[in-house]
Order: structure tokens, then C-alpha cells, then sequence
């Protein structure tokens, strides 16, 4: 607010030193009677009376309103500064140009679980487990190695129905289906054929494991009766991991499949690790604001563990179209299940035997870098962003400010691209643009605040929303189901997620109050990162009462626990009125009170 009052007085000052100067330059026209029937506040210029008197809002003298000779407004907003006012304004510009901009991207996420190697065991009858081989989990195994012994009075029925199928049927057609029936039951084609051969029953089979991994459940032990699809063992391929990246929408134009990404562990110290990008999830999360992207790591050595975090970076080059420059995959051919899998001309994926498909189709420029054409970008300190537009000045003149409405696509590092409203060669103006903004208000000229006067035909704007204060308790409500499940992997997740959004707020004392209690690296136990959400709370607590905050339409609800904490007492949010203590968990729930 002190910033904003600073740049409107100085705007009056400014607007002081441009009538001076101009009346020592150019004499002015004899004012006519529209000229002098307008008046404003030079600290709420939304003030119109028609006559001279105070301000309602803060009771200053009441300044006329600057119009044209004939007294109307340009139909382009348009500011003449004089060689003192613009020193005094600190104006400084810049040419808009055409130049590659490389922008990166600092995600964090955590490496998981290969969906698609993992394996469940679970039997299609019922029974009693007689022998274990594996007696806990951890244990490595290979493909057909003994898990259990079980046995099943159904086992001896079965075998019994196969054994009177084959004899009887002289058709191989019939002998193969009773065979896959059997099959689906647990057994292996090594135990079928010693039923066959021995020509009796047994009420025993021995379970094996499927793959290569390892064990990640064991659900029974030695003596436990099981009911029918009950899940035995859950065996994991850990040589070959994903590692899941939460993505901001804002970010998502930075992002697509087949990119290269580098990242870091704790485990890894000092180490680069790298994956590409094999999925874009397609649904956005309503509470955090992200999308997941998964990268597929080859994991040989073991060293990358499921639960681990990472902070990843990904870096894009953009062309005039927007597209991602990448050397790599110009003119190539991909595999849609298979980034890794890169080649020369069409065919097939060896891995899934799917269609390779060509690099742009998924995004890319097959331009390669050399013969691409950069787009057209602006620093970005120049457009002043209202949520709806962007607006930029434009040096047409020494002296002379227009101000225009640009369309701006996703902010890349330092810069933003323009897609249209600037040429090449022009100058916009990257500092002193509010003090400009604030003179044109003053002088009663379409400004930003005022877009309905800013040109006969509005451009629309694509870009990102501003990051607001209610992200970031959006963020915090999802913290609070983990916290109180005792879940430290998804609470120290979501948490990252809301220091994400702490950072994407505008740089001032606020927001580093709030980063000052969100550490980088978050404690890994559930105690400590209870005592972190209890600090940042706490900080939320006092901005939740700050007026004008609206915590009806987040639907939060603010509670209190004088024991938490280690007595200090804790505040926490949450998006229903059911109290659920997040500092104690199941333990003590329902400690507490709404605030």
C-alpha cells in the first residue's frame, strides 16, 4: 500500500514537472469550458466532480483533469515527459527484439513404485498357508523361485475335473482350454504335466513368484487361512523406478513428453541424475494446482529408493510458435510409451511393438535450433499485468509514452514473448512504468486501471494467473489429511507444494515471513513436519485476519489446540468444520477448538 501511495504522489509531482516544462516549451491553449469542468484527486483519480473542491476519500484539494486543446482524450493514450520529469520518473527502457530465451524450471517430486512392474499374487480359491519361503518383506526373488505352500481341499477338486477332461476328450482344442483353466489357477505348466503324469491328486501346490523383485507386501503367515482373491505377495521390479514431478499449470507450457530432465537426491550427493519425460498426467489437482509428470529411471544398482524426494530441473528453448526447440528430436521418430526410444525413420517400438509417431506431433519443432526463428520478447519488468491484461509503454517519441495492450505468452526465465501489439525495434519501458501509469491516471488518461479507454479494439491476453495469497491456502488445506493420518511421505509433499506457491507470490516482507518457515530440505519424520506446518500456520493465522480477507469463499476453517506443539499450542486450517487435530492424529482427534 506505502508503495503504491509513494508512486501516486510522485506521479503528482510528475504530472507538476510535465505541465511546467510544457508551459515553458508550448503555450497553452485558452482553456475551454469542458477543459475546466472536471476535476480529480491526485491520490484517487477514480474521483470525478464538476467543480473544485476536497476529495471524499482523503479530503486533498481537488486538481482539474488534463484533456486535449479541444477537451477530449486521445484515443491513444499518449504522455509527453519532459528530459527532467523523465530522469525524475528513473525511466528506463528497452528494444523489443527477436532472440532465443532458455528458461528452467525448479520442480520438486519423489521417486515411486514402476506401476508396470509390479506383480500381485493372489489365488483364485480358498485355503490355509502350510509352508513359507519368504518370512518378510525386503526379500529379493527371481522369477519362479518358491514363495509359499498352501494348501486347498478345491486344489484336489480341480485336478480331479482335469484329469477326467483329458482322458475323455480326444480333441487338443478342448485338452489346451481345460489346460488354461488350470492355469489360471496358480498352477505351472511343470506342475500340470506332473499331474498328468503321475495321474493323482494332491491338495497341495506351491506358489512361485512371478517376476524378479522384490517383496514389497506379505500379508499372511504360516498356519493363516485365506479367502479367495485374497492378496498373498506384492512383488516390485526396483531396477526400473518413476520419478513423479508435481507441475504448476502456469508451467505446463514449459513442459512435454520426450523432454530431458535433471535431477538430484539425497541420497546422490553431488550427482546429476537424469530421465526423460514419458507422461503428462491429464488431469489438473483442484487443491494444489499441479499436474503430475513422470519420468522412467532405470534403477540397476539400487541406489534410488521409492519414497525418496528429488528437485528436478527442466530446461526449454521456445520458437516463435511456442514450440520446444530440441535438437534431439528434430525430424525424429518417437515411441508414444517409450520416450527413450528415439529413431531415424518410421517402424516400430521394440519395446511395446506400438507405432513410432513423428517428434512434432508430440509438441516439438523439427526446426533444428540453426534454422529456427526466435520469437519476440520483452523483459519482464515492462508489462504491468492486471489478472486480465497486459499493458506496456512504449517510447514513440524522446518524451513521448503510449500506453498499448499486449498479448504475452508463458513467462521463459527473464522475458516474456509477445504474439502481438509490439514490433521489433521498439521500446518499452521497463522501469518507471507505474510511476508512468500513476501520471497517466492523475491526467485523467486510460491507464491500466481504466482498460475501458485503453484502445478502440482490446487484445486478449494468454498467460498465467497472478499467484495470490489464496493459493497458498489452498496448498495448506491439503497438508492437513496426511498430517493427520501420520502420513510423513504425503505430508512433506503437499508442503513442498505449498512452498511452491509462497514462492510465486510478489517478492516482499510477507512473503519471506512465510518462506522463512518452510526450510528447503523438510524434516523426514511426522513430528517434525508437524512443527513446521505449526510455525507456517501460525503465520497464516495472523494474515487470515488481516481485513478484507475473505475466508468464507476459501470455505476455511480455523482451529486451535492449546496442547500441541509441546504445550505451546498449535493453530491448523481446514476446508469442513469437522475437527480433526492434525498434531496428534488418531491419538487425540477431536482436540481442539474453531476459531
Amino acid at each position: 500500500m506505502m508503495k503504491q501511495l509513494f508512486a501516486l504522489g510522485l506521479a503528482a509531482v510528475l504530472s507538476s514537472a510535465f505541465a511546467t516544462e510544457g508551459e515553458h516549451q508550448h503555450p497553452s491553449p485558452t482553456p475551454t469550458k469542458a477543459t475546466e469542468s472536471v476535476w480529480t484527486c491526485s491520490m484517487h483519480p477514480q474521483i470525478r466532480m464538476p467543480r473544485p473542491g476536497k476529495c471524499p476519500i482523503c479530503h486533498m484539494d481537488l486538481i482539474p483533469l488534463k484533456s486535449d486543446a479541444a477537451g477530449r482524450h486521445s484515443a491513444v493514450p499518449m504522455l509527453t515527459l519532459s528530459p527532467y520529469a523523465e530522469k525524475l520518473a528513473e525511466v528506463r527502457t528497452a528494444k523489443v527484439e527477436r532472440k532465443f530465451v532458455p528458461a528452467e524450471l525448479f520442480l520438486n517430486g519423489r521417486i515411486d513404485y514402476d506401476e508396470s512392474s509390479i506383480a500381485d499374487i493372489a489365488l483364485r480359491f480358498p485355503g490355509r498357508i502350510d509352508k513359507l519361503y519368504i518370512n518378510y518383506t525386503g526379500v529379493r526373488v527371481h522369477q519362479g523361485e518358491h514363495m509359499a505352500k498352501v494348501f486347498s481341499p478345491d486344489l484336489a477338486v480341480m485336478q480331479t475335473e482335469y484329469l477326467l477332461e483329458i482322458r475323455k476328450s480326444d480333441q487338443e482344442s478342448l485338452r489346451e482350454s481345460v489346460r488354461n483353466k488350470i492355469l489360471s489357477w496358480g498352477f505351472t505348466p511343470e506342475q500340470i504335466a506332473e499331474i498328468e503324469k503321475r495321474g493323482v491328486v494332491v491338495s497341495q501346490l506351491t506358489i512361485n513368484a512371478p517376476i524378479d523383485g522384490t517383496v514389497i507386501e506379505k500379508n499372511v503367515v504360516e498356519g493363516q487361512y485365506f479367502d479367495k482373491e485374497t492378496r498373498l505377495f506384492r512383488i516390485a521390479d526396483l531396477s526400473r523406478l518413476w520419478l513423479i514431478l508435481d507441475v504448476y499449470e502456469m508451467d505446463l507450457p514449459l513442459i512435454h513428453y520426450g523432454q530431458e530432465v535433471e535431477f538430484r537426491t539425497d541420497a546422490t550427493p553431488g550427482e546429476t541424475l537424469r530421465g526423460v519425460i514419458s507422461y503428462v498426467g491429464p488431469v489438473l489437482d483442484p487443491k494444489t494446482r499441479t499436474v503430475p509428470v513422470r519420468i522412467n529411471l532405470a534403477n540397476p544398482d539400487g541406489r534410488l529408493k521409492p519414497g525418496m524426494f528429488a528437485r528436478a530441473t527442466v530446461r526449454a528453448v521456445l520458437d516463435e510458435h511456442g514450440k520446444i526447440i530440441d535438437d534431439r528430436l528434430a525430424g525424429k521418430w518417437i515411441s508414444p510409451m517409450h520416450p527413450e526410444i528415439i529413431r531415424d525413420q518410421p517402424g516400430k517400438c521394440p519395446v511395446c511393438g506400438m507405432d513410432l509417431v513423428p517428434a512434432e506431433s508430440l509438441g516439438f519443432s523439427t526446426t533444428p535450433s540453426a534454422k529456427a526463428h526466435p520469437p519476440l520478447v520483452i523483459p519482464a519488468t515492462a508489462p504491468l499485468l492486471t489478472g486480465k491484461r497486459a499493458v506496456v509503454y512504449v517510447r514513440t517519441a524522446p518524451g513521448k509514452y503510449e500506453g498499448r495492450t499486449v498479448e504475452l505468452g508463458p513467462r521463459t526465465g527473464d522475458f516474456y514473448p509477445v504474439r502481438s501489439g509490439l514490433a521489433g525495434g521498439e521500446e518499452v519501458v521497463t522501469s518507471g512504468t507505474m510511476k508512468i501509469d500513476s501520471a497517466m491516471q492523475i491526467a485523467g488518461l486510460p491507464s491500466m486501471t481504466s482498460p475501458e479507454n485503453f484502445a478502440a479494439q482490446p487484445m486478449k491476453m494468454d498467460m498465467p494467473k497472478t499467484a495470490s495469497l489464496d493459493d497458498v491456502f489452498r496448498a495448506v488445506l491439503a497438508v492437513h489429511a496426511p498430517l493427520v493420518k501420520g502420513d510423513a511421505g504425503a505430508a512433506a509433499t503437499k508442503l513442498a507444494a505449498v512452498r511452491k506457491a509462497v514462492e510465486a507470490l510478489p517478492a516482499d516482507a510477507k512473503r519471506q515471513e512465510l518462506l522463512a518457515t518452510l526450510p528447503e530440505t523438510l524434516p523426514a519424520d511426522i513430528g517434525g513436519l508437524r512443527a513446521v506446518y505449526g510455525k507456517l500456520a501460525e503465520v497464516l493465522y495472523r494474515r487470515s485476519e488481516e481485513p478484507g480477507f475473505d475466508k468464507q469463499a476459501l470455505k476455511l476453517h480455523r482451529f486451535h489446540c492449546p496442547m500441541a506443539l509441546g504445550g505451546k499450542g498449535g493453530y491448523w486450517f481446514q476446508d469442513s468444520a469437522k475437527l480433526e487435530n492434525p498434531y496428534f492424529g488418531a491419538a487425540m482427534l477431536q482436540c481442539g477448538e474453531e476459531k
